[in-house]
């Protein structure tokens, strides 16, 4: 029988052991040499989570199973919550490593005295800071050669908070702030010390499939002119005839009318002009409506395109904690040789309807790349040092 587990001593990296024991052994046959291996003295108590192992627990139970982190000298999982917040690194050489920050300001870059040390060429030795509280992190660019940005937009001099679920470029790296933990996978125990996992129903992306439709403003209306000749031609006619009939009455004609058309003319432009503000207060009303409808389905198409090929650090969290995600794909489905290169601006498949024409609604910041092996195989070129990170 072979279990594979992992040592956790505090303040010691852990270590991968592969166990080799007979059938029925028990954890008191293995000890001696699970104390070599960690430089344990006698005496020193194993545990498996917030269990503590004796001798008599059996190899392949109770714990003690494939994938088991065993702690030496304190329960396995001390430690792990030493960090106020989490800094995942999503995409680039580095891709994930997790973080756990205490409260303070960390920095991030090339050189070895940086809390978190990047292998990627294009960030600088000293690249940002990270001020840590008990609010989140508050991301500050140190004077970095390439920039430092939050979701495409450039941090400003008095620093950029980083939200949940927004992604930070530093150079080619993509962080991001570390996701709790999900719903824990089915198990049940298997022969030989492993353990099987009940496949979880599968989660599958909408993508959008509606038109989103953008307003255009409407051609303005002209204001009416005045008719200056319908309004002469009353008074021209009255003084012919005051003068052929002798009478000044129809001299009232020759105010009446230009009177009548010009207050006319008046109520007119002032119509107009309340049709005018009135049909660019509509138009900016649904426009806006449009820009927030068009922002939150690229925010949902975001989302879904990010959780559908997860970043390396969610696996490793998904395959460390085993989470519900843990062997979900099927074989012969769509996603089955999806294989994720990295992060790219790419276009939405949300269209927007402008009058006559329909483009992409946007552009999605941050979201996986993608090939299908299906099509053919893949080869790598990069520099030696971000060759193997690409591989993994």
């Amino acid at each position: 029988m072979r279990i594979d587990i992992t040592l956790r001593r505090p303040e010691w990296p852990d270590r991968d052991v592969a166990l080799v024991a007979a059938e029925g052994a028990c954890f008191g046959d293995i000890e001696r040499w699970l104390r070599e291996l960690s430089d344990a003295a006698p005496g020193t108590s194993w545990w498996v989570g917030s269990e503590r192992l004796d001798a008599a627990t059996p190899i392949g139970s109770a714990g003690l199973t494939s994938g088991a982190i065993v702690g030496v000298g304190a329960p396995g999982d001390a430690g792990t919550d030493a960090g106020t917040v989490e800094l995942a690194v999503v995409g680039g050489p580095d891709a994930g490593r997790v973080l756990a920050l205490s409260r303070g300001i960390r920095t991030v870059g090339r050189a070895g005295d940086c809390d978190l040390v990047l292998r990627d060429p294009d960030a600088s030795r000293r690249h940002a800071s990270l001020t840590v509280t008990s609010g989140g992190i508050r991301v500050h660019d140190l004077g970095s050669t390439n920039g430092t940005t939050i979701d495409g937009c450039g941090v400003a001099d008095d620093g950029v908070p980083l939200a949940p679920g927004a992604l930070l470029r530093i150079g080619d790296t993509f962080l991001g702030l570390g996701t709790g933990p999900d719903t824990a996978a089915t198990l049940r125990p298997g022969p030989d010390g492993t353990q099987l996992v009940s496949q979880p129903p599968r989660w599958q992306p909408t993508p959008p499939d509606r038109v989103v439709d953008i307003p255009v403003p409407a051609e303005p209306r002209a204001a009416q002119r005045v008719q200056w000749i319908a309004a002469l031609l009353p008074a021209v006619a009255g003084v012919v005839l005051a003068i052929v009939l002798h009478s000044m009455q129809f001299l009232v004609f020759l105010l009446l009318s230009p009177v009548v058309i010009t207050a006319t003319a008046l109520g007119d432009r002032l119509h107009w002009r309340r049709s005018r503000r009135r049909d660019a207060a509509t138009f900016a009303r649904r426009a806006a409506a449009a820009r927030v409808e068009v922002s939150a389905a690229l925010h949902a198409e975001t989302e879904q395109r990010r959780r559908a090929a997860p970043d390396p650090a969610t696996l490793r969290r998904v395959a460390t904690a085993r989470g519900a995600e843990l062997w979900e794909r099927r074989r012969g489905g769509a996603d089955t040789l999806l294989l994720r290169l990295g992060l790219a601006d790419l276009p939405s498949a949300l269209q927007a309807r402008r009058g006559a024409a329909t483009e992409r609604a946007g552009l999605l910041r941050s979201v996986p790349l993608c090939v299908d092996l299906r099509a053919g195989p893949l080869g790598v070129a990069a520099p030696r040092a971000i060759a193997p990170a690409i591989g993994r």
